[in-house]
């Protein structure tokens, strides 16, 4: 599969360096190109198709290729991700007026008057510690723009383990007599709520208690107020709600409830949708028949994904918090405080998910980055289309 490799913002970033001799002794490419690989640059024009690139210069530069969205080898990545880079390190030497030639040992197979480092160290497109880069570092890279005004929500469900019979109260609680809820039915809601404007997110991220632009609500149905796990650890109705009183809902008032609360929160900035492993809230959603937030699972944003290093398995809430702090989380499958939990890696990952904006003028998400489940159908559904669009290139129609 020949794959497109977009290099957003590299010029931007380039200009945070010295001179482009600077930025081209510095980067870190993971691979030399090879003098007999065939070289098609009209196959994979920029800009153009669904494959993307996630490029981090901090201060000792390193090139990450992201996971991409119609697959291609190590190898076909490696040779575009650093031919792609060559030429637009070219473009800002000549933009610059300044001579590489005393940069470049020998001639690269594209048209160009340098090559790489044949000391270069191997190309690894997993990358597993670029995820260990600094705050610091991130911040040398990323533009001094403000974020574009979003209002994250984050969610978390407790579910039923099996199936659960409910006795209104005045019915006698005989088998049969009461109303039968499906296995995976929710039983609790967490939402927590964080106004992305100005500061709010810096400040969150380094105070989990800030009041700064956040609410945490826990909404536990009514339906399942006797509900017991068997799993005792699960038993959510025995674990306390820590920031803030718990609400008591039937189950067929909770989407109206959802968005009552997405309608109030809305005017402060575009509605985000977060969870952790969110393709399990989603289905306890249509179990419970709750569809108030049902519109923003699209562009939901995957706090698993989103830390998750090329190569290696989804980490646990729990994992991801205490990568971040050891001496925090606490209250622990109880879903108002999974959801504070939450939001909280969420802001802390923020950062790294962000990219200029067409008009320039502020950060947004950078959804070319790998952020959530794909099912195999619309994986499928997409190298198709990527196929479609590389056979149209070559001429077929």
């Amino acid at each position: 599969m020949k794959n497109v490799l977009i290099f957003s913002d590299l010029e931007s970033l380039l200009e945070r360096c010295t001179s482009a001799t600077d930025a081209l002794d510095n980067v870190v490419f993971y691979g030399n190109l090879q003098q007999d690989e065939e070289y098609k640059k009209d196959v994979w024009a920029d800009e153009e198709h669904e494959c993307s690139i996630s490029l981090r210069l901090p201060s000792s530069y390193s090139v990450h290729v992201a996971e991409t969205k119609a697959g291609s080898s190590k190898k076909e990545a490696k040779e575009r991700c650093c031919a792609s880079l060559i030429e637009k390190l070219r473009a800002a030497a000549i933009a610059t007026e300044v001579d590489l030639a005393s940069t470049t040992k020998h001639s690269s197979p594209i048209e160009s008057n340098f090559s790489l480092d044949p000391t270069a160290k191997p190309f690894d497109a997993g990358l597993s510690n670029w995820e260990q880069l600094s705050s610091s570092m991130n911040e040398v890279s990323k533009p001094n723009l403000p974020l574009k005004p979003y209002v994250f929500i984050a969610i978390d469900l407790e579910a039923t383990l099996e199936q659960w019979e409910y006795y209104p109260k005045g019915v006698r609680r005989s088998p049969g007599s009461g109303k039968v809820y499906p296995k995976q039915t929710p039983t609790q809601i967490g939402i927590s709520i964080l106004r992305a404007t100005g500061k709010n997110a810096e400040l969150f991220a380094k105070h989990p208690k800030s009041k700064a632009g956040t609410q945490f609500r826990s909404i536990n149905i009514v339906e399942f107020q006797r509900y017991r796990s068997r799993i005792k650890k699960l038993r959510t109705a025995d674990i306390s709600f820590l920031y803030g009183n718990s609400e008591y809902v039937e189950l067929d008032n909770v989407s109206e409830l959802i968005l009552k609360i997405v309608a109030e929160d809305s005017e402060y900035g575009e509605v985000i949708l977060v969870g952790h492993a969110i393709q399990n809230d989603k289905r306890f959603l249509e179990n419970g028949n709750i569809h108030g937030l049902h519109k923003f699972f699209d562009r939901a944003l995957d706090t698993q994904f989103m830390h998750r290093e090329p190569g290696t398995n989804c980490r646990s809430l729990q994992d991801l918090v205490w990568s971040y702090d050891d001496n925090l989380g606490d209250g622990w499958h109880n879903a108002g405080n999974d959801a504070m939990w939450t939001l909280w890696v969420f802001a802390n990952k923020l950062q790294d998910f962000l990219t200029v904006s067409e008009s320039g003028n502020e950060m947004v998400i950078d959804y070319s980055r790998p952020h959530k489940y794909v099912s195999k159908r619309d994986q499928w559904r997409i190298d198709h289309a990527a196929r479609l669009a590389e056979l149209r290139v070559l001429g077929w129609d």
